[in-house]
C-alpha cells in the first residue's frame, strides 16, 4: 500500500471532509490530498491548490517575526512589553517581558474573557489590545507555564509598533514572498477577500460556535481580521516550505539567509527549561521555544509516536498539524477542516506514515 492509500484509509476512517498534506525528508518532498466525495464540491476537487484557515499554526509564524526584530537589534526579548506597549504598565506587569509572551509564561489567560462578545461585535484588533491591557492574570508572571492567545495579540502589537506595518504586512514582506508562499495571507482587505476567500476550504464549526456565522471561523470578519494567535490562512504546500526554512536554520531553498541560523536555534530551543527549575516556579515544565512546542511524548496531543525529542511544531483547533524534526531533518503539515477534538488521532495516525514514509 502506497501513501497515499494509507492517508486515504486513514482519512475514510476518521470521516475527514477534507485533508492535504506536505511532508519530507530534506531535500525530499511529498504530498497527498483526500476529498470525501460526498462533500467535495467541484472547485475543492483532489488535485487542486487548496487553502485552509489554518489556526494556532499561526502563533509560532507570528513569533519567528519578533525573533527577527531581535536578531536585528530591535528589541530585546528580555524587554518589559510596557516599552512597546505604554498601557500595559501597572504593577501586575512591570516584570512580564516579551520573552514570557513567546514562551506562554507571561500569566495572561488564553482568551479574553469577552472574546466572544469583541467577535460577535466584529472589534479590531486594536479593541482586543485596549480589553488585554485591563483584564487581570492567571499567575503571577514566570510562576508557571499556561497556553495563552492573549500573548500572541499583545505580539502582533508589538510588531506593528516596531516596524509601522502590521504584522500581516511584515510577515508578507520578509517570509512569505521570499520564500514562495503563494496561498499564504494573516489579513487581507475587503478586495482581496472577494477574490481569495471563496478558494478557502470551509471549517466545520465546533461545539463551542453554535451562533457563529457571523464571527465564527467560516466568517469573512474572521478570515480578513489578521488575529495573530489564530487568523492565518495557508496551505499545505506553503507551510511545508516555511518547515524547510526552519530545518535550514534560516535559509531558502536558494541559500538565501532569511534568518541567522543562531536565532532559529534558539527559538527551537527549550527556553522554559531554566525558568521551571526556579524555586517559585509550581508549574509542570513543558518545553516551549519561542511559540514552538517541543514534543511531549508522554502527553496525548504529542505529534507522532516515531519524531524524536528534537522535533517542535504547534497545532491548530480546526483540525491542523505541523512540525519539524530538527535530529532528522524530517517534517510533516497536516491540514483538514475538521477541529481539533474529533480529528486528534486520526491526524496522529497520518503523521505517523509521514514520519516514516520512504521520501
Amino acid at each position: 500500500m502506497d501513501t497515499q492509500q494509507q492517508i486515504d484509509g486513514i482519512a475514510s476512517t476518521g470521516r475527514l471532509a477534507y485533508s492535504d498534506l506536505c511532508f519530507g525528508h530534506l531535500p525530499g518532498r511529498l504530498s497527498c490530498q483526500f476529498t470525501d466525495t460526498d462533500v467535495g464540491a467541484a472547485a475543492c476537487a483532489s488535485g487542486t491548490r487548496r487553502r485552509y484557515l489554518v489556526a494556532s499554526l499561526t502563533k509560532p509564524i507570528t513569533a519567528m517575526a519578533m525573533v527577527k526584530l531581535a536578531a536585528e537589534g530591535q528589541l530585546c526579548l528580555a524587554e518589559p512589553i510596557s516599552t512597546f506597549l505604554p498601557k500595559f504598565k501597572r504593577a501586575a506587569l512591570r516584570r512580564t517581558t516579551v520573552r514570557h509572551l513567546l514562551t506562554h509564561t507571561s500569566g495572561f489567560p488564553d482568551m479574553l474573557p469577552n472574546n466572544t462578545e469583541l467577535r460577535a461585535a466584529h472589534a479590531s484588533l486594536d479593541e482586543f489590545v485596549c480589553q488585554a491591557a485591563d483584564i487581570d492574570l492567571d499567575f503571577r508572571t514566570a510562576t508557571d507555564c499556561r497556553y495563552s492567545s492573549v500573548g500572541f495579540l499583545l505580539l502582533g502589537a508589538i510588531v506593528e509598533v516596531i516596524t509601522g506595518q502590521t504584522l500581516g504586512a511584515f510577515l508578507q514582506k520578509q517570509f512569505f514572498e521570499p520564500l514562495q508562499m503563494n496561498d499564504t495571507w494573516l489579513g487581507m482587505s475587503s478586495e482581496q477577500a472577494d477574490k481569495i476567500l471563496p478558494t478557502v476550504l470551509p471549517s466545520t464549526l465546533p461545539e463551542w460556535q453554535p451562533d457563529a456565522e457571523d464571527w465564527g471561523w467560516n466568517s469573512q470578519y474572521w478570515r480578513t481580521l489578521g488575529a495573530p494567535w489564530g487568523g492565518m490562512i495557508s496551505s499545505a504546500s506553503d507551510l511545508g516550505r516555511y518547515a524547510e526554512m526552519v530545518l535550514r536554520r534560516g535559509c531558502d531553498g536558494n541559500g538565501k539567509q532569511l534568518l541567522p541560523e543562531s536565532a532559529v536555534v534558539a527559538a527551537v530551543s527549550d527556553q522554559t527549561a531554566a525558568l521551571a527549575a526556579q524555586r517559585e516556579y509550581v508549574g509542570p515544565h513543558r518545553g516551549w521555544g519561542f511559540g514552538w512546542r517541543r514534543e511531549w511524548p508522554s502527553h496525548g496531543a504529542s505529534f507522532g509516536d516515531f519524531v524524536s525529542s528534537d522535533t517542535v511544531g504547534h497545532w491548530g483547533a480546526t483540525g491542523t498539524m505541523m512540525w519539524m524534526d530538527m535530529k532528522s531533518n524530517r517534517y510533516s503539515v497536516i491540514l483538514t477542516t475538521t477541529p481539533y477534538e474529533d480529528s486528534q488521532a486520526i491526524i496522529q495516525r497520518m503523521s505517523n506514515v509521514t514520519a516514516t514514509a520512504p521520501v
